[in-house]
């Protein structure tokens, strides 16, 4: 009765393990598929950051997966930690790029025009043309506080002259 107990838990063990697995391999894959789609121009950047965050949503799912199939391992007394951590450890990577690009960007001003010539920014032209309602506005008017944001979101941003031919 007893090796029927154990090899219950240890397939649950595995179980998880095997779960943590498949999501943070799968949320690799989705994660390094709508990089390139982005950088190749195939995918649209909106999508590219839906299944960024779908990608995360998987890897926290791997994450808490993997830690349940640890917690089973040594709970059970079994020598299997190294392999039931391996799906947590590889979400981890998955994750952390993603983690540190929000953390960089949490501190900054969510605007999208950024220049060093705030009293006569320099106008867009020719991307006039390939833009839609949906995208940001290329106006420096919204919002109409855009100058004192960027001041105080990019204090040290300036303008490099160099001695040099165009």
């Amino acid at each position: 009765m007893k090796t029927t107990k154990t090899k219950s838990i240890k397939n649950q063990t595995f179980n998880f393990t095997s779960w943590s697995l498949k999501f943070s391999g799968s949320a690799a894959l989705i994660a390094v598929l709508s990089v390139v789609g982005q950088r190749s121009v195939l995918l649209d950047f909106k999508l590219v950051v839906l299944l960024l965050a779908l990608s995360v949503l998987i890897t926290l799912a791997a994450i808490v997966l993997g830690l349940i199939g640890t917690l089973r391992a040594i709970k059970a007394k079994h020598s299997v930690i190294t392999e039931t951590l391996s799906g947590s450890t590889l979400a981890l990577f998955v994750i952390m790029p993603v983690l540190m690009t929000v953390l960089t960007g949490a501190g900054a001003p969510q605007i999208h025009d950024i220049t060093t010539d705030l009293v006569d920014p320099p106008e867009f032209l020719a991307v006039k043309a390939l833009r839609t309602g949906e995208h940001n506005p290329l106006d420096r008017f919204t919002p109409e506080n855009l100058a004192n944001l960027q001041k105080e979101g990019y204090p040290n941003l300036n303008s490099i002259i160099l001695d040099r031919p165009f």
